[in-house]
């Protein structure tokens, strides 16, 4: 485990004073803070470092990259049963100059019927260069700037959400087959689900399947997803479930983002309804319900890996510089040969600041390049989950430096986190020592103002605020051009 010195608590140079010996004290101080800001195994940051990124350039949503362009992106709220059944509704924005801009959109009968919201904007510079990215934080939007770094919080929007309700006629969803096989499992076991579903008018995003109890549900419960139409998945049942018969269920994401659940509406139906995100049934599948049932297993895997020890490497990191994070793991009855592991990374004030994924099997590594406006401090590195190679899964905790993985009902030791320095970069400024009194306090130099911001954002709305299908929306962002740099 990789060794870090304590951090050093900076008091009042008041209070440091008598014990060090006024003036010389002062000195010695002084030297002791020159010799820790340049003692940084990570060596000097790189400028012209390709892989050296600020951290506004990391997109919180990976699965969704922002365009370099004006762009705007509407989302509504998840359903339930899974957070990957947001609808997303992205907008070019190509109309406007001078920090003005608006882009339009018609709703058909493939969006998710409800309330989207702007989520997103991108500001691009007359010559195209990025500026800003705002992304919402309830009635606020927290504004990162892309060129110098920097933040803000705009505040006080309101009209920035749109209400969609779905007047027209149904997509032509068509579920031509689900089978789940074999139909009788031991607790631990894996059942192959195989499905076809089209839609001739959206097309079809994917699709996700769990099994239900004798009761209808609307929640999924360690579901399985297939991407497309058509495909094949295992679904495993886990040691934790109850012996019985299970019924499988499951919801079709459309393109559009409209999602249409494939399940019973009561106990007693023996065919599948198609309803939507109201629980109002929509249609009938014709295909009978399919049914497994499962049986106990006293053998079944039950417990989750454990985690033995996470490093980094090097234990002080300059900007722009590699660090190597590891992860050892246990588990009596086996890991997968390899795994991808997702780690966060981050100050104590900020642990998910960035993240990276380690890959392997018992011992997974991975590395990344400390962004170029990293805040100096103490890092932490530790898991979000775990999986071990029977699918149990834990999810990873962070306090005080260390870490535990839980799966609701086992949890690990606690574990130090991967640890290493950010030093800081920024020169100490020597004080003239003649000038300082006795007492051994430094009047500090005055505030200067940081500069503005080249642009502000001031106008977030969407016209009209309610739409039906066949309306057309308008979406209108508008900046404060303080740079004089927009188009």
């Amino acid at each position: 485990m990789s060794a870090v010195a304590p951090p050093v608590r900076l008091t009042s140079l008041r209070s440091l004073s008598p014990r060090l010996g006024g003036r010389q004290g002062l000195g010695r101080l002084v030297v002791l803070g020159l010799l820790a800001a340049s003692c940084s195994k990570g060596g000097a940051a790189d400028p012209d470092s390709t892989a050296c990124r600020k951290l506004s350039d990391q997109d919180p949503d990976p699965d969704h990259p922002l365009p370099k362009t004006l762009f705007a992106e509407l989302r509504n709220t998840p359903i339930a049963s899974s957070t990957s059944s947001t609808a997303i509704i992205p907008l070019n924005l190509d109309e406007g100059s001078g920090g003005d801009y608006s882009g339009n959109y018609t709703f058909t009968k493939c969006e998710q019927p409800d309330t989207y919201y702007v989520e997103r904007l991108v500001l691009v510079s007359s010559t195209m260069e990025p500026v800003a990215v705002a992304v919402r934080n309830g009635a606020n939007y927290n504004v990162t700037y892309q060129k110098g770094g920097g933040s803000t919080v705009a505040t006080g929007f309101s009209g920035n959400a749109v209400s969609y309700t779905a007047t027209g006629g149904m997509p032509s969803l068509k579920v031509t087959t689900l089978t789940a096989t074999p139909n009788m499992v031991k607790l631990g076991e894996q059942v192959n689900i195989q499905v076809a579903v089209g839609d001739e008018t959206c097309g079809v995003r994917e699709s996700q399947w769990w099994l239900a109890g004798p009761t209808p549900s609307a929640t999924s419960i360690d579901p399985t997803v297939i991407s497309g139409g058509s495909g094949q998945a295992s679904l495993r049942i886990s040691p934790k479930r109850s012996i019985g018969t299970y019924y499988v269920e499951g919801q079709v994401t459309l393109k559009g983002g409209r999602v249409i659940q494939v399940r019973r509406n009561a106990s007693t139906d023996t065919q599948y309804m198609l309803i939507d995100k109201s629980g109002a049934v929509v249609g009938n599948t014709s295909l009978n319900v399919v049914s497994v049932a499962v049986s106990d297993n006293p053998d079944a895997d039950r417990m989750p890996a454990i985690p033995l020890s996470m490093d980094a490497v090097p234990a002080s990191v300059g900007r722009c510089q590699p660090v190597n994070i590891s992860l050892r793991l246990f588990d009596d009855r086996g890991l997968p040969a390899s795994q991808p592991v997702k780690v966060f990374v981050g100050p104590a004030e900020s642990p998910k600041l960035v993240s990276l994924t380690l890959t392997g099997g018992d011992l997974l590594s991975g590395s990344f390049v400390l962004p170029s406006d990293a805040p100096p401090g103490i890092w932490y590195g530790y898991p979000e989950s775990i999986r071990d190679a029977a699918g149990n899964q834990s999810l990873g905790t962070l306090s005080n430096g260390k870490f535990t993985t839980s799966d609701g009902t086992n949890t690990s030791q606690a574990v130090m986190a991967a640890t290493f320095i950010v030093p800081n970069p920024n020169p100490i400024m020597l004080p003239d020592l003649s000038t300082v009194p006795d007492g051994g306090v430094v009047t500090p130099p005055p505030d200067m103002a940081a500069p503005p911001f080249p642009a502000t954002l001031t106008v977030v709305n969407i016209t009209p605020t309610t739409a039906k299908e066949g309306d057309n929306i308008v979406v209108r962002m508008k900046w404060n051009d303080i740079a004089m740099i927009l188009k």
